[in-house]
This record gives C-alpha cells, structure tokens and sequence, in this order.
C-alpha cells in the first residue's frame, strides 16, 4: 500500500534533538569503579523541508573531548533506527526516506554521507561511509547542534 508522505509521520515535522550513549573502546572501570560511557549527538529532521523525497534526515555528532562514536557508529544507527524512528515515521518503506550524516569535529568539523544498506525486510544489515558533504549542503547550514 503506498502512502502519501504526509501519512507517513507519527511525530510534528521538525527537529527532535537528543543523545544516544555509546561505550568507547576500553571498557574498563575509572578509580570510582565505574565504566565511562560518551553520548553523542543526534539531530532528526522529520519531514524535511529541503529534499521532498526524504521523510527523515538524521545528524549524528561527536560531543565533547573528541570522543567520537565512528567506531560503534553501527550500534549508534540500530538504536537510532529501532528505537525513535518508529516513534517518528511509519510504513514499511520508510528506511528508503531516510538519509543519515555523520558530523566529526576533529581535526575541524567535517559532515560525511552514511551509506545505511537495508535488507528485503528493511533490517540494516550494512553501514558504510560515503562522501564529505559539500558547504552548500543544507543541513551543514541548518543543522541546530552545538557548536564544539
């Protein structure tokens, strides 16, 4: 069944801006026997006003200290994916409508592509990196996170 975009959202077009928590590579408890666990940024633009063929446009940032989530961008993504886009889209042909970037801010901020392959099923079953955006990109513009 298609559905017209418009029918598509469960959540207000807008910007939905929160954290996902994610593990660095050593797990290994500070002085205080806890485990550090780093948040990054996340920016999801529902209903975006800049590309008609795109429901969602989703922003991952690095957060402070430099401590970027590109080596668990995978786990980053699924949570993303499972959890707060159903809230935020539905059909069963929604991940065709969704485009995912990266945004690192070392040495300077960078904004690249995520390639986000989907199973018949719409399960992801690869990520990939793609190319760095261009200045002229409207979300390097319009994004709404912090500056670092």
């Amino acid at each position: 069944m298609f559905m017209k975009k418009e029918d598509r959202f469960y959540l207000h077009p807008g910007i939905y801006q929160f954290q996902i928590p994610f593990y660095n590579a050593s797990l290994v408890p500070g002085e205080d026997g806890i485990v550090p666990v780093k948040y990054c940024d996340v920016e999801m633009h529902i209903g975006s006003k800049n590309n008609n063929n795109l429901i969602a446009t989703i922003l991952i940032g690095t957060k402070k200290e430099y401590q970027s989530p590109t080596n668990f961008i995978e786990r980053v993504i699924s949570v993303i994916y499972e959890n707060y886009l159903p809230l935020a889209i539905n059909g069963e042909d929604a991940h065709h409508y969704i485009r995912w970037v990266k945004r690192e801010n070392y040495p300077q901020e960078i904004f690249t592509e995520l390639i986000v392959d989907y199973s018949s099923k719409g399960e992801i079953i690869n990520i990939s990196f793609g190319e760095k955006l261009e200045k002229t990109d409207w979300i390097i513009n319009e994004h709404q996170l912090q500056k670092y």
